[in-house]
């Protein structure tokens, strides 16, 4: 999955000491944003996205488990991720 590549980009973003402002972040994410979403009938997924300063990907099992992380950068440039589980 792309999402490693994305989360540790994303640690690099929240090492960087310069805050880009509103109007560069979002040219840089619409340049470099990704999506993806899959889906079967039996009701398993998988979808995520990611951008230069957040990304989601979670993953639901035909017995309903659900999986999935986030993370993003906060305020004060700080990589904030959160991993779940739904059974």
């Amino acid at each position: 999955m792309n999402f490693f590549f994305y989360f540790f980009a994303l640690c690099a973003i929240a090492k960087a000491s310069v805050v880009p402002g509103p109007a560069a972040l979002i040219a840089d994410s619409a340049l470099h944003s990704n999506q993806y979403h899959s889906q079967d009938a039996v009701g398993q997924y998988s979808y995520g996205y990611s951008d230069p300063h957040s990304a989601k990907s979670e993953v639901r099992s035909a017995d309903g488990q659900t999986v999935g992380s986030y993370s993003y950068v906060d305020p004060a440039g700080k990589l904030q991720t959160v991993h779940y589980r739904y059974l």
